[in-house]
């Protein structure tokens, strides 16, 4: 092989060398974090609460029944709009869930009903996002 004909060797983590990208890996991570953390924060606060091995069952039906049905959904939703859009509308509704949680929490009303309707809503959220991230 020739001087002039080397084979380049592909820039490790060229990604994050794109000034687009790095705000996106980022806050993608931040919001991933976040996310895993509400759910270990609100298991353990249901847990705790009422004791129930059927809402534990439900925290985890509720989180991947709604990527089942809505995934194709959310995904030509994906398609048609804007993804950053998309995102935005499923990282607000995170947020409003987790200022649901909040609230409930510290005023110490929370019922099995409100976390139902809360737990149902996260996992919307969470299949939101999935397209308009991919």
């Amino acid at each position: 092989m020739s001087a002039t004909s080397e084979v380049q060797q592909p820039r490790k983590f060229a990604a994050l060398r794109n000034k687009d990208c790095r705000p996106y890996l980022f806050g993608a991570a931040l919001a991933m974090m976040a996310d895993n953390i509400e759910h270990v924060i609100t298991y353990w606060v249901l847990w705790e609460k009422f004791h129930s091995p059927a809402l534990s069952g439900f925290q985890v039906i509720s989180h991947w029944v709604p990527f089942l049905l809505f995934s194709v959904y959310f995904g030509s939703l994906a398609d048609r709009f804007d993804c950053r859009r998309v995102i935005q509308a499923a990282q607000l509704l995170f947020a409003s869930v987790s200022v649901a949680w909040g609230v409930l929490f510290l005023t110490g009303t929370l019922q099995v009903w409100h976390a139902c309707v809360l737990l149902v809503l996260h996992g919307l959220a969470g299949s939101l996002w999935g397209p308009g991230s991919s």
